[in-house]
């Protein structure tokens, strides 16, 4: 094994234990340790495994969150709501600048276009001047927002150009889009290691226990090797858990909601030649007016994305099939020449969101940071995407400090970055797999696979691959044959359970050859 958190079975205390290691506990573990606290960051699985690797992978700007949920015209007697939008979207936009400047390396810059037309439920003017807030809240990296003739678009953009009738007018803009979610949350951890930061992957907490001003965490390794159950001892413990922070240990079941669950569905599909690196926002053509992207990605497009609010579990929470013919029927209205059907989906995933909570227990969407009343020292942290994750981290440093004093001097922020690789572009050879595996808390092949390399999400799910990298990673790791094949077994398990929608789950879909039937 070769993880590096000097972890076997033992007790240890710190100032900070953070639960949970998506992009939030990953932010969170950074700006504490480099603000001079002793951290451990905790996770059941790996980095950046569970909602961060299912986020949108856009820099979305925050039209939606200027969408008042109340009618018009009573926007004027409602200025706070207004100006708390407002202020979300400055904070988005500003993250959004932040990480354009200090992470172009997983970052690429794609068009999209917005059709305005004459029977949507929001007027062109209202959203027209909505991207106009948003370039003004751009901090310098500008959405390049501008409006254009239908027919001009037309014959710009071959997507433009398949849209249904109807359009007076288009917008034109450019988003961001990271490659590559899990390799942020990585990189992001490994930085707050050089900081000083223990990472103890694959450790699960059973339970959280009041010790004398601190809190135990009774915790188990759930690394193959199954090291047992030992304890860690922290004065403050960050909740960031995302959509499980309410379901961490069983007691927290019984307290105050502090999530809301909100899943979202994306499919993969290859779209027309035409169609290919260009993206559509718009809303969907239901009442309510959601909204709705189709995202590039490489030759393919994602669709997507739908909206629910989940009680279940997340980690039961699976596509459906009523999901992906809500999607595919508003693809097919959008652009009526498409005619997809369920066989024409490649892949579909889904995520859980952790919204925030309101006073009154309803979804909210801003990042918030709370202190349980009925567990004094343990933090939440809900709201944030992997866009705002310094925002958020910020915020429980400052939570953070009303608490406990650092117990060691703070570094420069930033003096422990190292520009990450972009290995999209990188021949991937038996060298770099070994110092990966023996640098980077590599423990599965899934976390090899999807997380420290790109072919996770390569439109075969890296099937095309894993057999050269298990080769690879079983020689540095010193795998038996066994446990070799057993992890390539593992890896195709969860590919169809996670990726492939339920209607697609015949036997032979569930093949390799299956799969890359996607190269054609």
């Amino acid at each position: 094994m070769s993880r590096r958190d000097g972890a076997g079975p033992g007790n240890s205390a710190h100032d900070v234990a953070v639960v949970g290691a998506g992009i939030v506990g990953c932010a969170a573990a950074r700006e504490l340790a480099s603000a001079g606290y002793d951290v451990v960051l905790i996770d059941r699985g790996d980095f950046g495994a569970g909602t961060s690797s299912r986020s949108s992978r856009n820099l979305y700007c925050g039209l939606s969150y200027l969408k008042p949920d109340y009618p018009l015209w009573q926007m004027p007697f409602r200025l706070m709501d207004v100006a708390s939008r407002l202020r979300l979207c400055w904070i988005v936009m500003r993250c959004r600048a932040e990480m354009v400047r200090e992470m172009p390396e997983r970052l690429e810059k794609l068009p999209y276009y917005f059709p305005y037309r004459r029977d949507q439920k929001y007027p062109a003017w209202l959203i027209d001047l909505g991207f106009r807030i948003l370039t003004a809240f751009s901090d310098g990296i500008s959405l390049a927002y501008r409006r254009i003739p239908a027919a001009e678009a037309k014959r710009k953009s071959g997507l433009v150009a398949q849209l249904a009738s109807g359009l007076h007018s288009v917008g034109y803009l450019e988003e961001y889009q990271y490659r590559w979610a899990e390799r942020i949350c990585v990189e992001t951890a490994l930085e707050a290691e050089r900081y000083g930061a223990v990472l103890r992957t694959y450790t699960a907490v059973e339970d959280i226990a009041r010790d004398g001003d601190g809190w135990t965490l009774t915790v188990e390794d759930r690394t193959p090797e199954k090291r047992g159950a030992f304890q860690i001892r922290a004065k403050v413990v960050v909740n960031a858990a995302g959509p499980w922070i309410d379901r961490l240990v069983p007691s927290m079941q019984a307290l105050e909601r502090h999530v809301a669950p909100l899943k979202g569905v994306n499919l993969l599909v290859k779209l027309p030649e035409a169609y290919r690196g260009q993206g559509l926002q718009t809303f969907s053509t239901k009442a309510e007016g959601l909204g709705l992207y189709f995202m590039p990605w490489g030759d393919h497009h994602f669709i997507g994305p739908t909206e629910t609010m989940v009680t279940d579990d997340p980690d039961t929470v699976r596509v459906t099939p009523e999901e992906i013919d809500y999607l595919l029927r508003e693809a097919n209205a959008i652009f009526p020449d498409l005619k997809l059907t369920p066989n024409d989906v490649i892949h579909g995933w889904c995520g859980v969101r952790p919204w925030s909570t309101d006073a009154n227990g309803k979804p909210f969407a801003p990042v918030r940071v709370r202190e349980r009343k009925e567990m004094p020292g343990v933090f939440s942290v809900t709201g944030a995407t992997i866009m705002v994750n310094r925002h958020a981290a910020r915020l429980v440093r400052k939570a953070i400090a009303r608490r406990i004093r650092p117990s060691r001097p703070s570094l420069p922020y930033g003096s422990m970055r190292r520009r990450g690789r972009r290995f999209e572009s990188l021949e991937i050879s038996e060298d770099l797999v070994s110092e990966i595996v023996q640098t980077e808390h590599v423990v599965s092949l899934g976390d090899l696979v999807r997380r420290r390399l790109p072919h996770g999400w390569e439109p075969d799910l890296g099937w095309s691959v894993l057999e050269t990298l298990s080769r690879y990673a079983a020689r540095a790791l010193a795998w038996t044959e066994e446990r070799r094949m057993a992890e390539c077994q593992t890896y195709r398990d969860e590919c169809v359970e996670l990726f492939m929608p339920v209607v697609n789950k015949r036997p032979e879909r569930n093949e390799l050859n299956g799969l890359s039937r996607i190269a054609r």
